[in-house]
């Protein structure tokens, strides 16, 4: 508490000078002031990051906007994608500009989801790949993969960003319709006062962020592919 009310507070109002540079990773918390105002049972006034030095899940529009987000831009997902088929696997492959274009959309740069469509491609097709009977994935090898959905989500239960999935055992018919909403309309507010919303973030089913031109505190699902 003293480092924050001190040492940051001091480098956000310029009372502190000098080349310290400050990052903050929230698991987490407001997307703007770090801690929630009801976090803390007595009075609390937390510095607050402008949108210079905000990173929120995708760059933001603005003049003093940075270029960064935590997600991939386009041309990250080229580059990631890219090198992870030349040099994470023993056969190297390549996917194909469509078939790239539509992870980028399918997964919206989420970094783990992206990692984990290129491992499942290859493992779909890797058979024909070492025969040497294909060397790209198109857009038709991908539409093959998600047609068994069930088949699909198994081989995402192999990777990380499967956590982001809801699992039947946990998700409460009031979670499911916090879900169904987010689902109907893109994004809903962030209630700090739902217990299903609440239990939907800290499960990392949803994503806290600002909404791009309103700045209101808002609740997404992590991907498209959180969609199906």
């Amino acid at each position: 508490m003293k480092f924050w009310n001190t040492v940051i507070k001091d480098v956000q109002s310029g009372l502190r000078l000098g080349d310290i540079k400050i990052c903050l990773f929230a698991y987490y918390g407001h997307p703007v002031t770090g801690v929630n105002w009801r976090d803390l049972d007595y009075a609390y006034t937390p510095t607050t990051f402008g949108i210079a030095s905000h990173i929120a899940l995708a760059p933001r529009p603005g003049l003093y906007s940075v270029s960064i987000g935590l997600f991939y831009t386009v041309d990250e997902v080229r580059e990631v994608v890219a090198l992870r088929t030349t040099r994470g696997f023993d056969d190297e492959f390549t996917i194909d500009r469509t078939a790239m274009d539509y992870l980028y959309k399918l997964t919206s740069a989420h970094p783990g989801m992206v990692a984990a469509m290129v491992d499942i491609l290859f493992n779909a097709h890797c058979d024909l790949s070492k025969q040497g009977k294909i060397h790209t994935i198109t857009m038709d090898h991908v539409l093959e993969v998600l047609k068994d959905e069930s088949q699909f989500f198994k081989s995402i239960d192999n990777h990380g960003a499967f956590r982001s999935f809801p699992s039947h055992s946990a998700l409460t018919s009031k979670a499911l319709d916090v879900l169904g909403q987010i689902l109907a309309k893109g994004s809903i507010s962030f209630d700090f006062d739902d217990a299903a919303m609440w239990m939907c973030y800290m499960r990392g089913w949803v994503h806290r962020t600002l909404q791009e031109y309103t700045s209101e505190d808002v609740v997404v699902l992590p991907s498209r592919l959180h969609e199906m």
